[in-house]
């Protein structure tokens, strides 16, 4: 579009939602635009940047930057709620954790000095903060496929697209370690871009990954018919009453179950308080003969 640095732009909603540059303004003959510089070395760690085209990126691996966003993304994937930003970021700075592993390495005694000052330290005063923490980060060595890959923070890879992974047969982490970008690339919704840079995430991360299963320290949910909700899938629609939509459908992935966004054909079930509303979504259900169930049904089925 030659868009320079003061351009006149036209922008469109595409979707109803998502802003879309289709023109630039043509410049009167006074104006002075600048030129948009694309830059060739990353501001972190100085390596030469890769230009894909569609992708300008860092290519190290250790690049401090890249390490503590990597960091930041786990913990949100994995949803250890009570390690926060600032915390993981001190951690980080302090050389304390270097990698996604060191996290499941921290003791109650490594993170008192990020709660407590210098004399309470000296005092021996115990921190709860710390070992809240602790205990937070100990609760979450069990969990799905789909959000481990999605934590390690591949490029436009979360847990949406790694569940379609896993749909297509890439149900364990061996099957999708050892995958091609051509096996990848005729998954649907996949084509030979994404699957480019998924190969090449997994790869740069796999030493990590095989390491954290294989010495324990993660414990996955994997596998096609591991689970007593394998095979079936999930909508969830209105408040449930014992717990939050995302824990239920996190109690469903964990049960080798899916979940979907919307009543579409060939859902196992619909789940809802409200089974007698005049909801598109249970109007929808009962168009497709779908079962509408509550939520007492819907935790019976996971006995």
């Amino acid at each position: 579009l030659k868009l320079k640095i003061g351009s006149h732009i036209v922008v469109v909603k595409r979707g109803e939602i998502i802003p879309k540059i289709i023109s630039v303004v043509p410049s009167a003959s006074n104006e002075k635009l600048e030129d948009i510089k694309i830059p060739c070395k990353c501001g972190a760690c100085d390596s030469e940047l890769v230009d894909e085209g569609t992708r300008l990126y860092c290519p190290n691996k250790y690049c401090s930057k890249k390490v503590l966003h990597q960091l930041l993304k786990w913990v949100s994937v994995v949803d250890i709620r009570d390690l926060g930003e600032t915390l993981i970021t001190e951690l980080f700075k302090t050389k304390k954790v270097k990698s996604i592993s060191d996290i499941y390495t921290l003791t109650v005694e490594d993170l008192t000095p990020y709660f407590l000052d210098k004399e309470s330290l000296e005092a021996g005063k115990k921190s709860l903060g710390a070992e809240k923490v602790f205990a937070s980060i100990q609760s979450h060595r069990k969990i799905t496929l789909s959000k481990f890959i999605a934590g390690f923070d591949i490029e436009g890879i979360g847990e949406t697209v790694v569940e379609t992974l896993i749909s297509a047969g890439y149900t364990t982490l061996d099957k999708i370690v050892s995958s091609s970008e051509e096996e990848i690339a005729s998954v649907y919704r996949f084509a030979e871009i994404l699957a480019h840079t998924f190969v090449s995430g997994i790869k740069e991360n796999k030493e990590e990954m095989l390491s954290m299963v294989d010495g324990g320290t993660i414990t996955l949910i994997q596998g096609e018919n591991n689970g007593v909700l394998a095979g079936k899938s999930f909508c969830f629609t209105g408040e449930l009453k014992t717990m939050k939509r995302a824990d239920a459908q996190n109690l469903v992935k964990e049960k080798g179950g899916t979940v979907k966004s919307s009543v579409v054909k060939g859902l196992s079930y619909l789940v809802t308080n409200d089974t007698a509303s005049g909801s598109s979504k249970n109007k929808k259900a009962a168009e497709l003969g779908i079962p509408v169930i509550d939520e007492d049904e819907f935790l019976k089925l996971l006995d």
